[in-house]
Formats: C-alpha cells, structure tokens, sequence
C-alpha cells in the first residue's frame, strides 16, 4: 500500500466528488481457513472470518482509491463511494465514505502500509475489519445500546461514544469493561483544550508535565496508566479506527493492566483532538 504523505501539513483534509472509476476489491478470495466462518462463542460477535487484502488494493495509491468494493457475510457485496481523505494520522490514513445507494451508511478504513482496520455500517448491519498477529479479520458485532449511567456521567457525545466503543472492542476481545472515571476525564478533557487552543499536539503539555502528571493533579492514584491522543478525525469512530490500526494504541485499548478511562475532546481550533487515558 502507497500512503501519501504531507510533512507540512499532516492534518490536511482532503475533500473530495465520487468520478467515474473502476471499484477495487479490498477482500480477495482465499483457501484454507480464510473466508471460513468462525462461530465466537462470545455474545457481541454475530459471525467472524479470516480475509485476505487484495493485491490490487495493497498496490492502489490512496488517492487513487475512490471507490472501494467490499464482500461482507452472507454474499453481501457493497460499494463504497469515498467522501475525503485524512493524510498521515498515527501513521495511517483515514478514508472516509458511505455505501452507494445507501442512506444512513458509513464506512471508515484506517489504511497503513502494512495493515487496514476499519468499519462498515450499512442495513442495520455493523462490521469490523482489523489486523491481529499478523492477520486480517472481518468480524460481524451486535452494536451495544448505550447503558444509561455512562449517559449521565458523560456530557459530551463524542466522549460518550469513544467510550462505548472502546468497551465494545474490549468485549469482543472477551475483555472486561473499563469504568468511567471524571477525574481522568477531566484531565483528559484540560489537555484536550490546551492543544485545540494554542494549536500543538503532543503527550506532554506546554508547561512540561507528563500524562501522568495531570493525572495526580487531579487527585487519582494509580500504579499504572497510559494514554492515547489523536487529532484530525472529525468523529470517534474515525478516532477509534486510528487507534486501531496502531498497534501501541490498540494495545493500550485492549489492555489486562488497565481498569478506568477518561475521555476528553475539543474542537476549539481546527485540530480534534481525543486523548483518552487508560487507567489502573
């Protein structure tokens, strides 16, 4: 895969019409265990298989790829049109659509040289594509419904949402959740604001203190925490894609050591920026 770079500008954001070109197949055909369902005992996961990225798309420059064709389950074929393209994130660029033909869809790919994590929302249907060991997986999961406590904890949406699908990711993994804590969102969401306003982005602040800095700041105490930002990504589940398909970030996402989150956002300037902290 060719990832188009801007060194200036990282955060550019590209947009723009559908042209008239040839859909390239982002899944190939496959033998063996590939393209084989596998039934996951886990509730959330409706069905899963192993893929194969296409030759032809791993080849494709990203600007190139205007429209995508994806074979989902059940000979469920779909074509997805490209709204814009968000250059040089966490390493990967975001490429950002919907499904020809279909009102209410979505797909977002988080494409890197080696490897593609995204999600597809299209009948009701929701699915994922990630990159484990090595592998490709296509996975089918039943979308959760937002539990009403997080709802009163959480003000902003964008907040609330990257903390369902964190949660949503940690339960397909056979994970357990992470607990909501507003210290840390809190923490999370001054940061978040320094950055959109004085226009810089980074783990540590302008006045030299560490993520964890922050945090003892504002009164929580753990023995082990992390942190995952991203700017650039308009939504959370561009955002959550992004992390996805990093695998620091991801592993951070689907870590054992790790029990609260806090989630922070801003879009005070023309950066959005999610940090989210992930706590022990």
């Amino acid at each position: 895969m060719k990832i188009l770079r801007h060194l200036l500008t990282p955060f550019l954001v590209l947009v723009s019409p559908t042209i008239n070109a040839q859909a390239v197949d982002l899944i190939q055909e496959a033998n063996g265990n590939y393209n084989h369902i596998f039934q996951n005992p886990n509730p959330n996961i409706i069905q899963e298989k192993l893929i194969t990225i296409s030759t032809d798309f791993l080849a494709s420059d990203v600007e190139n790829l205007t429209q995508i064709k994806i074979m989902l389950f059940d000979n469920m074929s779909i074509t997805a049109n490209r709204g814009k393209i968000i250059h040089d994130i966490l390493l990967s660029d975001l490429w950002v659509g919907s499904v020809e033909g279909i009102a209410n869809s979505s797909v977002i790919l988080a494409i890197s040289a080696t490897s593609i994590s995204g999600k597809v929302k299209v009948f009701g249907r929701t699915f994922f594509i990630h990159y484990f060991n090595g592998q490709q997986l296509l996975r089918e999961v039943v979308e959760p419904n937002v539990i009403e406590s997080w709802s009163n904890q959480i003000d902003e949406t964008k907040e609330q949402r990257v903390y369902e699908i964190v949660n949503s990711e940690r339960s397909a993994s056979n994970l357990y959740p992470y607990n909501y804590d507003t210290k840390l969102a809190r923490s999370s969401r001054l940061h978040s604001e320094d950055m959109a306003k004085n226009n810089y982005f980074s783990h540590t602040s302008r006045d030299g203190r560490s993520p964890f800095d922050r945090i003892k700041a504002q009164g929580y105490q753990y023995s082990r925490a992390g942190e995952n930002i991203a700017a650039g990504a308009s939504t959370a589940e561009q955002a959550m894609e992004l992390w996805m398909n990093s695998s620091g970030h991801r592993a951070a996402i689907l870590s054992s050591q790790y029990c609260d989150i806090g989630v922070g956002y801003s879009s005070a300037n023309r950066y959005k920026h999610l940090p989210n902290y992930h706590h022990a």
